[in-house]
C-alpha cells in the first residue's frame, strides 16, 4: 500500500521566492512529520515544467536549462507545434512515461538541489499514483 503525502507541485519559471518557497515546504513537512500528519513533498522542475517533459525524449541538456524559454525552443524539436498551454500535451507524450521515469532519475542522481538547473523530480509524484 502507497504512504500518503501530500505535493506542492511547482516550477521555477517566473516564480519571485523560488528559494523561500522551497524552505517554506521543507518547514511545514518537518512540522507535518512532528505531529504524525501526512508529510508535504515539493514536486519541482527548474528552470520550468518542460524539463519533465523532454525527459520523454531525452537527458535535458544545461546547454539550453538558463531559462524556460531555451528550454520551450528546445522541445520544439521533439514537439514542433509545442504550446504550454495545450492541455492535451500530456496524453501526446503518455506512451514515453517511462523513459522520462528513466531520464529524470538520472538527471536527480547527477543533481540533488531543485535550486540548481536541470532539475525535476515530477517522476516521484508519477510513480507514487
Amino acid at each position: 500500500m502507497m504512504a500518503m503525502m501530500q505535493c506542492i507541485i511547482f516550477d521555477r519559471d517566473k516564480h519571485g521566492t523560488f528559494s523561500k518557497a522551497l524552505q517554506n515546504i521543507k518547514t511545514l513537512s518537518g512540522q507535518k512529520r512532528k505531529s504524525n500528519r501526512v508529510p508535504i513533498i515539493a514536486i519541482v522542475s527548474n528552470p520550468c515544467i518542460e524539463i519533465w517533459i523532454m525527459c520523454h525524449f531525452e537527458m535535458p541538456k544545461q546547454t539550453y536549462c538558463e531559462s524556460s524559454k531555451s528550454v520551450k525552443s528546445a522541445l520544439k524539436k521533439y514537439l514542433p507545434g509545442y504550446d504550454e498551454n495545450d492541455p492535451s500535451i500530456f496524453q501526446k507524450i503518455a506512451c514515453k512515461q517511462m523513459q522520462a521515469i528513466k531520464n529524470a532519475k538520472v538527471l536527480i542522481s547527477q543533481n540533488t538541489d531543485p535550486l540548481q538547473k536541470p532539475f525535476t523530480n515530477v517522476h516521484e509524484l508519477v510513480e507514487s499514483l
